[in-house]
């Protein structure tokens, strides 16, 4: 028995749901940003903790500040994953937070140097990796504004019904 055209179940909208681009950036930011923290964080702590104590005690102000960014990406990833409302909010203030980062990078240094330590010592994040972060967040900042997927799956108002 098949059902009439009126009781049957709507198909559901192209591009809904948890997938694509979507599924890549949030399992970039559940899984692979958590694992590769450690991996470029406790070098530069111990080189910078060989050089003098003072740069050990920026060393760890700085990366507790990458912990907390990654802690952000995570928690973004997954409410997205989940499809919670306001995900997408959440996700476009992780990527404010990722370009915030070199900057307050630079705030930190400039707060160390002033407190003594030479700044031969302290390193700025090079032209090359600056442009590289800018371009991850233009992208994916883009994405959460302009992609159909986000738009079918995280709408933003609850539809209007009589």
């Amino acid at each position: 028995m098949e059902l009439s055209p009126a009781l049957q179940p709507a198909p559901s909208p192209p591009y809904r749901g948890y997938a694509g681009w979507l599924q890549l950036f949030c399992a970039v930011q559940i899984y692979i940003n958590p694992i590769l923290l450690p991996i470029f964080v406790i070098p530069r702590v111990l080189r910078l903790s060989q050089v003098s104590r003072d740069l050990a005690g920026f060393a760890v102000v700085e990366s507790m500040l990458s912990i907390g960014v990654t802690g952000f990406g995570m928690h973004a990833g997954i409410r997205l994953r989940r499809l919670q409302s306001g995900a997408v909010g959440i996700a476009k203030g992780y990527l404010l937070a990722v370009l915030a980062l070199p900057f307050l990078d630079a705030f930190l240094m400039l707060v160390f140097y002033l407190g003594g330590v030479d700044s031969n010592l302290l390193q700025f994040e090079s032209p090359a990796q600056f442009f590289s972060r800018v371009l991850f967040v233009v992208i994916w900042f883009s994405y959460f504004c302009f992609s159909k997927r986000i738009k079918v799956t995280f709408p933003s108002a609850p539809p209007h019904t009589p």
